[in-house]
């Protein structure tokens, strides 16, 4: 077993992956779509990605991205040290016919922008657990309405 820390894209770009069995997403929740689209290439047969934080602070833009690509299994869990906060985990395997990535609605896009401001201003200053709850409320709305919306894929319910 060997242990890379760091962006994927910064192992991918000079090469320094080979071939990946376990991708662990647990960075910036909403580029983990794209650190995905550049490890793709690399993922062995059977590979297992794990993403974690979807819900908190939350990758909105991570399950368009999977569906119809990916067997999906979504497991909800509470955020460490934070029981207030609801999280996702998220562990998928590619699938053998995989079609391209579909576009995020733009309310997911506008969704990844607030998530990303909140989590900036928090390296700023203190962020209440009420307005994380808020965002958090309405990332889980919008994934859900999406979900319900979207074309039926093998994926376990939000």
């Amino acid at each position: 077993v060997e242990v890379r820390t760091g962006r994927a894209a910064d192992w991918l770009a000079v090469g320094g992956l080979g071939e990946i069995d376990m991708l662990v997403l647990d960075h910036r929740g909403t580029r983990y779509h794209e650190d995905l689209r550049l490890a793709e290439p690399s993922l062995a047969r059977g590979a297992r990605v794990f993403a974690d934080n979807v819900l908190h602070p939350g990758a909105p833009l991570l399950l368009p991205f999977l569906r119809g690509r990916y067997q999906v299994a979504v497991l909800p869990t509470t955020e460490f040290q934070r029981d207030a906060l609801e999280d996702w985990i998220v562990i998928c395997t590619p699938l053998a016919l995989a079609r391209a990535p579909e576009p995020a609605p733009p309310a997911l896009r506008r969704l990844s922008a607030e998530v990303d401001a909140l989590a900036w201003r928090s390296q700023r200053g203190p962020v209440t657990v009420r307005d994380w709850l808020a965002l958090q409320r309405r990332v889980k709305i919008c994934l859900q309405d999406w979900q319900r919306t979207a074309a039926p894929v093998e994926e376990s319910s939000l």
